[in-house]
């Protein structure tokens, strides 16, 4: 069986205010349960990582500067986890990351391993469900 989620994100208005705090720790959180991490000092670093780029978040950035936060954070969380721990976190979940900008925007800057199908082409969600038989993220 196969499931087609589309998701429009909350306008930031919308969103619960968390603190940059609060922001890290569940995104840390996360990532340790998710691949087992025990390492304090590791776990240290995530945290401190995560806080860095929720405080930035914070900060009211445009979508381009949201698109190279994003990028930010997928490098250093490649340099901080294992190959092995990263391909687990991030790519073999099974679920497909759909950028639904123009090309142009997406060549601006998309999020890891996302791919590009623009909403604005004829046709866009029957390539989407005869193309894909999983779980999707759509941005």
């Amino acid at each position: 069986m196969s499931a087609l989620i589309l998701s429009a994100q909350e306008s930031v208005d919308q969103r619960p205010q968390r603190t940059p705090e609060d922001e890290a720790r569940k995104q840390t959180t996360r990532l340790v349960r998710e691949l087992g991490i025990t390492d304090s000092v590791r776990i240290d670093t995530l945290y401190k990582m995560h806080l860095k780029y929720a405080i930035l978040r914070q900060n009211g950035l445009t979508r381009a500067e949201n698109m190279e936060r994003m990028q930010a954070i997928y490098g250093e969380l490649k340099r901080l986890l294992t190959p092995d721990e990263f391909e687990k976190a991030y790519i073999a979940d099974g679920t497909v990351t759909i950028d639904v900008r123009t090309a142009d925007e997406y060549a601006q800057g998309h999020l890891y391993h996302a791919i590009n199908i623009d909403w604005q082409k004829d046709g866009f969600m029957d390539e989407i469900t005869e193309n894909f038989n999983k779980a999707m993220k759509i941005f």
